[in-house]
Parts: structure tokens; sequence; C-alpha cells
């Protein structure tokens, strides 16, 4: 692609119609995508071309291009709009419409710019269909594998073998004397929606992943591949309140070595053929010129699409070597000495004996390397304050890895030159890779793989580890999550599984139970999200309680949605032949609520219960505490006059005050209605354990505990606001008090 007489990589972002085009252009991208049917396209494309980006209308469906054309001839009018997308995740079914909207488009546009679409399946239909061909894919936190049958990769090298393939088909006629559109790809910059809905609570949530890390090897392997152009997904994710800052920060250092290596990209094109290197383990691909050639080199971890390790690579040599000079392109424009190269993740070699071809890119190098230099430190100090966050509330004795880290920024901020900052940023971002490659590692348990979870389902920066470590807590999941240990016999839960990490009844978490909404509108609401135990034995006439508690923070908004809880008998093949279960859905709750079903087995032939929690509809209900237990024999309860069955037992609360400000030390006061276990623990305000006061068995009635204001190692904690915790009887109660210290 040309732009003025000049070969031109497009380093794109989808726009948001409120968003900020000037700080798109700061951070060194030159084109933006604007949805064509949103009612503030055209005055957003206007904004984006005022701050200096070049415009490329999109249009989700083609329809949208048909039905929007006095917009596309208003729009087409300006010399900032570079091209035409006028199809995304296109199928068999649009082949028709699409065709349609190339022609459109073409007939409106004066200027002939190039139409481009993409396709989720029918790939050989779309890809010589209009003048440029796009395919995607979001490899992060999915298992490494070629895709079959249409499917999109997982990984990230699966991910660039796969870009290759789908760069091939844009070939008209055989490849060694094919016409070549240019192909261009959307690159991820977020977690999809499966992620977010499953740890972030709903749709587009902000989140911690991906890393700026990720960005930059997505990018790499992108171009290796043979893309000319990159459009991030999307704005909103690079944002602060997206956890986004450090991510906005690397998609500026890219754009700062686009502006350097991209005239040659755009230029020639990447075969996706690898060069033999001294490193297996490295990726080499050669962009081959007319008198040079470029070389991306890119550490290919097996893990890196998951959390990357410090990925740091030392004395590579090319072995499919010309002979002429290496260049490295980074920080500097840097000789390469005695043919041996180090780097952290990727970069770029040049290859050429051509002087003059070293001296223009130096020219451009030394136009941006202040800012990325700038960017680098901007993304160090982003990254630091977003894994601190995480580290703080769950791995504290990491605190000194962000030290040294901070040491490192601290290091490339007091550099007197681009080349030394920038270099000095990278080792940081190094020791925090590092670092989180640690923590992640440490999650990962032979006991959390034998429980079938994969290592996509977790990540250590979405919040996720303390739900990690619940499943490393038990055995099963009854012992330590849901039922506390009180069935009758060892069984276990399966289903759906969601834990919460913030709404507790008893530790170590209550079960969240997740319903989401229809993927499509008129779509049907989704089945029930249904979590059950294994089998118990049991036995036709005798008596069986189920006790638990729930909680629907928010109100499910329908009469078909809510919470059931239900006791199954099956019969010695399975078949269900007697069901149980509170009358109707529970569908909010101000709090935690008793349930309570007791029943006696009336159906011959029972040889098995089981008990099970079904949430209907979208939205997110909360349960712990449950037991289910043989009862000797007819509880009070089921006894003629007396309540229903199925009534919630009556549950008289601890109470429990604490005297604040307290000087010196703290007594607190608690009332336990009937005999029972009880600990009292104190935590500072960021969460962390001060210390364990109690955790005993207590008798029924006023029980006083003081705290002396020490830690359990005995030292003296400072003045302040602190956070207690009272278990006591099934139920927790909290309080904040205000230590003085003389």
């Amino acid at each position: 692609m040309y732009v003025d007489g000049r070969p031109f990589f497009f380093h794109a972002c989808w726009h948001e119609a409120d968003g900020n085009a000037s700080e798109l252009r700061r951070h060194r991208l030159n084109t933006v995508s604007v949805r064509l049917d949103h009612p503030l396209a055209v005055t957003a494309s206007q904004a984006a071309a005022g701050a200096g980006l070049l415009v490329m209308p999109f249009a989700l469906k083609p329809d949208i291009v048909l039905g929007n054309l006095d917009r596309i001839a208003d729009l087409a009018a300006n010399d900032w709009v570079l091209a035409w997308v006028v199809g995304d995740d296109l199928d068999a079914s649009h082949v028709n419409a699409a065709l349609a909207a190339r022609d459109s488009v073409r007939a409106i546009d004066p200027q002939g710019r190039p139409t481009t679409l993409d396709a989720i399946s029918s790939y050989r239909m779309f890809a010589t269909m209009t003048d440029m061909w796009s395919m995607y894919a979001y490899p992060l936190v999915k298992p490494n594998r070629y895709p079959l049958n249409g499917s999109k990769p997982g990984g990230l090298c699966e991910y660039g073998r796969w870009l290759v393939d789908m760069r091939k088909l844009g070939y008209a006629g055989p490849e060694s004397t094919a016409t070549r559109r240019l192909f261009w790809t959307s690159t991820q910059a977020h977690v999809q929606n499966n992620y977010s809905l499953k740890f972030l609570g709903g749709p587009g949530r902000p989140s911690r992943f991906p890393d700026g890390d990720h960005l930059r090897l997505i990018a790499a392997h992108a171009i290796s591949a043979g893309a000319q152009g990159l459009l991030w997904f999307r704005e909103r994710m690079l944002q602060s309140s997206f956890h986004g800052a450090d991510r906005y920060a690397r998609v500026a250092v890219i754009g700062c070595e686009l502006d350097v290596v991209g005239p040659l990209v755009a230029a020639a094109e990447s075969t996706g053929a690898r060069l033999a290197t001294s490193d297996s383990t490295v990726w080499a691909t050669p962009i081959h010129l007319a008198n040079a050639r470029l070389i991306s080199l890119i550490d290919t971890g097996y893990f890196h699409h998951y959390q990357p390790d410090r990925a740091e690579v030392q004395d590579l040599r090319i072995v499919d070597s010309l002979g002429g000079n290496l260049y490295q392109i980074g920080y500097g424009l840097t000789p390469v000495q005695n043919g041996a190269i180090s780097f952290f993740l990727s970069t770029w070699i040049l290859e050429t004996d051509d002087l003059s071809l070293v001296d223009e890119l130096q020219a451009r190098h030394d136009g941006v390397c202040d800012s990325m230099a700038a960017f680098a430190i901007e993304e160090l100090a982003a990254r630091i304050a977003k894994v601190e966050a995480v580290i703080w509330k769950y791995d504290p004795a990491e605190l000194d890895s962000l030290a040294v880290a901070r040491d490192h920024l601290m290091a490339a901020q007091a550099c007197g030159s681009p080349v030394c900052a920038g270099l000095q940023a990278e080792r940081g971002l190094a020791y925090l890779r590092q670092t989180q490659h640690r923590l992640w590692q440490t999650a990962w348990t032979p006991e959390i793989l034998d429980l079938g979870i994969e290592r996509r389902d977790f990540y250590v920066l979405a919040d996720s580890i303390d739900v990690i470590r619940c499943l490393q807590s038990g055995e099963c999941w009854s012992g330590e999550l849901l039922c506390n240990g009180a069935f009758s016999s060892d069984t276990c839960w399966t289903g759906d599984l969601r834990l919460s990490d913030s709404i507790f009844r008893s530790p170590p978490a209550a079960l969240r139970l997740l319903g989401v909404p229809p993927k499509r509108a008129g779509r049907e609401d989704p089945s029930a999200v249904v979590y059950s135990t294994e089998p118990v034995e049991a036995e036709t006439g005798q008596w069986w309680q189920l006790e638990g508690w729930i909680y629907i923070p928010e109100d499910l908004g329908s009469m078909t949605a809510g919470i059931t809880v239900s006791l199954l008998g099956r019969d010695g093949a399975g078949a269900l032949i007697f069901e149980a279960s509170q009358d109707g859905f529970v569908d909010s709750t101000p709090d935690w609520v008793p349930v309570r079903l007791v029943r006696r087995l009336p159906t011959a032939g029972i040889a098995s219960l089981q008990v099970r929690l079904a949430l209907y509809g979208a939205g997110e209900a909360y349960c712990d505490d449950f037991s289910l237990r043989r009862l000797d024999a007819a509880p009070p309860a089921a006894a003629p006059g007396g309540p229903p069955e199925s009534e919630p037992s009556r549950v008289e609360m601890p109470r429990f005050r604490a005297a604040s400000p307290g000087v010196g030390g703290l007594t607190m006061h608690c009332h336990l209605p009937r005999p029972g276990m009880a600990s009292l623990r104190i935590f500072d305000v960021r969460g962390r354990l001060v210390r364990s006061l109690l955790a005993q068995a207590l008798a029924a009635g006023p029980h006083t505990m003081i705290w002396d204001g020490r830690d359990h190692e005995g030292r003296r904690m400072p003045s302040g606001l602190y956070l207690l915790r009272l278990d006591a009887l099934g139920h927790s109660m909290r309080g904040k008090v205000v230590l003085i210290t003389r």
C-alpha cells in the first residue's frame, strides 16, 4: 500500500465514537476504523482526520453498507479515507450482499480506494473478493492448537502459522506468480467475552490481562506472517479505566518501531519462511528487500500466550546469514558485534551492506527514539502499578520483586540518553515478567490439573489467584468449598463452577453460579447453570434434611428466573424417580438467607440422593454452607401441626461489637446464642492478616476478647484503621476499629 507515493504500513485501532483521537495519534497510531452505522460516524471521522489520522469506515455486515450509501458518499469526498471495510465475520450467507456492497462502494468512491473484509467461514470464497484481504484470531489464554474445520488457533506460534495460511488464500494464481492482495489483521488487546463473563462478571469488563508483552508478541507474529497492517481491538481496552495503560504504552512503542521499519515491511512481503538460528526456540523470519533483508526475531516460549517468562535471548546467531552487516533495530540502531544478538521477547535485525539504507533508517530512528524510550518508561510504570495491586492482595512476599522493578524505573527515568532509558525500562519489564511467571507457575499444580481445570481458565493478574488457592485447599469440592464437611458421606460436587472473590459467608469462599445473557437478540434464554453432588446412598422410608444458604444480590428481572434448590432421588440404574424443592424461584435476597428441606423418601426403589442447585436466567447467585444428612427420626418440624417441611429453620444470630477508637489496644465483645466454634481475625486495610485472636469452641453467652495492638509476631502495629471478622455458628460478622498507639 502506498500513501502520498510512499510505502505505508497502517497501524490502526478500532476507534470509539466518543474516544480521543488525539491520544491515539500521540500513541503513534496512523489510522482508525470507525463504525459506519454509528450516528456520529462522520463527526468522529472528521475529528480523527483533524488529529492527523487516516480513517477506515467499518461496516459490521454488508447490509450496513447498502443502507448507508449517502454517508459513504459524504466520507468519500475526503482524502483521509484509507480503505473501506464492507463486512466483518462473514459466512456463505453473506456472499451476494458482500459483492453488492463492494460494487456500491467502488461506484461511489471517486478515488477508487481499496475495499476489504474478513470472514469466519468459506474463506476461499471471500479471500479474492475485495482489494485487500483480512483474517483475524485472538490466540491468548487458549490451548496451543492449529485450527481444524474452520475454527481459530490457540497459542502464538499456531497463530503465526495460521496467519501465513490465511494470507496465501488471497493470492490470485499460483504462489510463485500470483497477484498478492495486501493482507492485514485485527490484533488482540483484550480478553474475549467468554473469559470476561466467566471471571470478570460480564462482557467487555476491565481486565488486567493482557499485558503489553502479549501485544508485542502478537504484533511480531502477525508481521512476520506477512501482515502489512494491524488493527488493535479496541480503543477502550487501552484506557486506564480498563487497566490498559501499559498496553497503550506498548502500542506506542510498536508504533515507533513501525515508523522505522514499516515502510520496508509495506514495500515487500514476508513469506513466513524461517531461517535457521543457534536457538531453535527463536523464530527468524526474513522480509526480502532489493538490497537487504529485514529479519523478525521472536522468542517462542510455549506458555507465552498465558504468561511469558523473562524471555531473554542471549548471543543468538543466524545460521542462514547472507554475509552482510547486521544491525539491531531497537532503542538504537546498533551494529551487531561478532554476529551475536541479544534481546527480550522480540527484535528486528537489518542485514545489508547498503550504507545509504542504514543512514535512511538511522534518520527515521532519530525522529522517534525519544518518544520510544518515554513510552517504554510509561509502560513500566503502568505495569508496576497494575501488578502491585494484585501482589498486595495475594502475594505480599513478592513486594521485594516490585522494589527491584521500581529501581529499574528510577534508573530509566534518570538516564541521560533515550537508548539507555529504553534498555533500562526493558530490563524492568523483564523482571516483572519473571515475577509474574513465577506466580503463575506456583498457582498451577497437579491437583488443579487433576480437577480438569484448563490452563486458559485462570491468569494471575485477573484476580483469580485466590480462586486457585481455594481449589488447592481440599481433596474434593465439598470438603472446603460448599458444604464445609457436613455431608453424611464423602461426596463431590460437579457442574459449572464459579467462585466468588468478594462475597464471603464462610471461608474460604462461597460458590458463585453465573447465568450469562443470550449471545444474539431473539435467542432463547440459556439453559440453567446446574451444580449437583455425586450420588449419596439412600433407602426408601429414610428421613433426610438438606440445609444451606443462598444470596442473590440483584433481582434477576424475570418471573422465570431465579435459583432452585432440589433434592433428587434415583433408582439403582440412575433414573430420577423423586424430586423435592422449595416452592418457586428465589429471584433476589437482601442478604444471605437460609433454605431447608426435610423429606421422608416415599418412593419404592430409591437407591441414592443428589442435591442440585440450578440458576435460571441471566445473573448471579451465591451459595454456601450446604449440608445433607440422614435423620434417625422425623424432626419436630415435620410433626403434625409443625411448620412445613421445606420452611427454613429460624436462626438466632450471634452478636458482635468492638470499642473504637482504642488506645494501646482494643476490647471486643460477642454473644453466642448457643455453644459452638468461633474465630476472630484482625486485618489491616489492605486485607493482610495481622492477628488471629481467637479460634476455639465457646460456650453460649457473652465473651470478651482483648487485642493488645500487636501482630502475630509480637510487633506493635501502627495507629490506623483495622478490619475485624468474627466467624461463629455458621455466620460471618465484620467490623472496623481505629487503633491509637501512644
